[in-house]
């Protein structure tokens, strides 16, 4: 499994994430800096964890896939925060949101792989990921929101 393109992007968006809070001011870097590594980090210990224990033993499998979802959704809190606070660029914020999302699609995938492999039933991780990232602040793309008024 960790030949899965979900690894790749994992680290993709770790890279990322690291170097975008790299250049973060001191006093971004303390709380949000941290909360952006942290749950870069975790989502892929998390992805480590549902892939190589035993894919057999269902509840801790999902708790892993769970607890990824998590982290990724905090990092995408922690982003939101960072381009509200002007830490991060609309552009940069669109580069590693988009990363986010492919990773989360990605996990929806692992969890869709892993239900047809076990015949059972888990609800997708990734939709309230999606979601989150779709809600971008208003301001960043506000020809977007005519377009969809008037759909």
């Amino acid at each position: 499994m960790p030949e899965s393109p979900l690894f790749a992007r994992a680290f993709d968006l770790a890279l990322q994430t690291m170097l975008t809070v790299e250049r973060f001011p001191r006093h971004g870097r303390a709380v949000l800096g941290r909360t952006l590594e942290t749950s870069v980090l975790d989502f892929h210990r998390q992805l480590v964890r549902a892939t190589r224990r035993d894919r057999h033993h269902r509840p801790d499998f999902v708790a892993a896939i769970d607890a990824a979802d998590e982290a990724l959704l905090q990092h995408g809190f922690a982003l939101r925060l960072a381009v509200e606070r002007k830490l991060l660029t609309p552009g940069r914020f669109g580069e590693l949101s988009r990363l986010s999302m492919e990773c989360g699609r990605l996990l929806g995938g692992l969890v869709k792989a892993s239900q047809r492999r076990a015949g059972a039933a888990h609800p997708g991780p990734t939709r309230g990921l999606v979601e989150q990232h779709s809600e971008q602040p208003a301001r960043l793309e506000p020809e977007q929101e005519s377009t969809d008024e008037q759909e």
